[in-house]
């Protein structure tokens, strides 16, 4: 677990660089990359998906309205055309970035089985709980493909 806690310290730090760039948090990106996979996503849903309390992601989510990033109509939240925009043009090309760097030196093979183990260990987790965590599609699941319960 203390590698586990490692990794994503060191890719948070490298993401916040970027993020910073266009004057977005960590917590901004999370939000903002649950939404372009999914529609009719509520608050709720968003939290359940990028692991954020479902007062923090509604507040998050109304700084993101105010800059004209996110709509949120009644229950329902997605991206506005330039949050989508910003998404894909700019943020998912530095994300993919990150992620390379991150696995520099690692196949295909090593990157398949890095994915593969910590999905198991969360669905293992969350068996325990007696709770499941919220699936994800292919597209969100990465390079594997593989999704909490495609294993």
């Amino acid at each position: 677990m203390y590698y586990m806690a490692h990794i994503p310290q060191g890719y948070h730090a490298n993401m916040a660089v970027q993020l910073r760039r266009h004057g977005l948090k960590h917590a901004d990106w999370r939000v903002m990359a649950t939404l372009p996979y999914r529609h009719d996503l509520t608050i709720g849903d968003v939290a359940a998906y990028a692991v954020l309390e479902r007062s923090f992601v509604s507040c998050v989510a109304a700084a993101l309205e105010r800059r004209g990033l996110l709509d949120r109509r009644m229950v329902h939240v997605q991206l506005t055309r330039v949050g989508l925009s910003l998404f894909r043009d700019v943020m998912q090309p530095k994300f993919a970035e990150r992620l390379a760097e991150a696995f520099y030196g690692i196949g295909q093979a090593g990157r398949t089985q890095f994915l593969r183990t910590p999905s198991s260990m969360m669905h293992n987790v969350y068996r325990a709980a007696s709770s499941f965590p919220p699936e994800l599609n292919e597209e969100m699941a990465g390079p594997a493909g593989r999704g909490p319960r495609s294993l």
